[in-house]
């Protein structure tokens, strides 16, 4: 019985640990923001070639669970994110540099988890001779420290794209593109867009 209300007391306490950990984990920006000034999410940009980018999203870190489902669910919507908002970027450059749509070589995706580390169980005290005991009295059975079951989860990737001047089949029309997103992430521009000036291709 003692082992059970442990359990369930642990759960529900890591449970609103969970919660409140991914309030405060919510970006401090608009998500379509440059990388840097002070956040870690955000895209970047270079040019790579006359007319070929290579355009990078980081996006803001999830709170997930180190298994399960859950991870699961949460990786592939971080990856959509992050492929969204590199899209976007893209097509972005696209419209900056003169050109009416895009075509993506290639994509690129790697997702980053960072386990939280152990804690101290909150049942657990260590009494005279270092003898352990159990807040209910008795001895102590379990660990003193206590397996986080939780995890920073971060999602980056990068497009590498072939601006066109007329979209073909298969190709993004940039206008579209930058619509389209807009519906699906109505307030990641802010108030006011925040998306920086595009630098200029190099000189050949």
């Amino acid at each position: 019985m003692a082992e059970r209300s442990r359990i369930s007391i642990l759960a529900c306490a890591l449970v609103g640990m969970l919660v409140l950990s991914g309030c405060a984990e919510g970006p401090s920006r608009p998500l379509l923001s440059p990388l840097g000034q002070g956040q870690n999410f955000g895209y970047t940009e270079r040019p790579t070639g006359d007319g070929h980018w290579s355009v990078t999203y980081v996006a803001p870190v999830r709170r997930t669970v180190t298994a399960g489902e859950l991870r699961a669910r949460d990786t592939v919507a971080a990856r959509a994110q992050a492929l969204d908002l590199a899209m976007w970027r893209a097509a972005q450059v696209a419209q900056a540099q003169g050109y009416e749509g895009f075509r993506v070589d290639t994509r690129n995706f790697d997702v980053d988890v960072t386990a939280d580390s152990s804690y101290p169980d909150p049942f657990f005290y260590r009494g005279p001779l270092y003898r352990d005991y159990a807040l209910w009295g008795g001895a102590y059975p379990f660990p003193s420290y206590v397996t986080s079951p939780f995890a920073d989860l971060r999602s980056v990737v990068t497009v590498d794209v072939t601006l066109t001047h007329q979209p073909q089949s298969g190709e993004f029309v940039a206008a579209d593109t930058v619509a389209a997103m807009r519906r699906a992430y109505p307030d990641a521009e802010g108030p006011v867009a925040a998306a920086s000036p595009v630098a200029a291709p190099p000189k050949t």
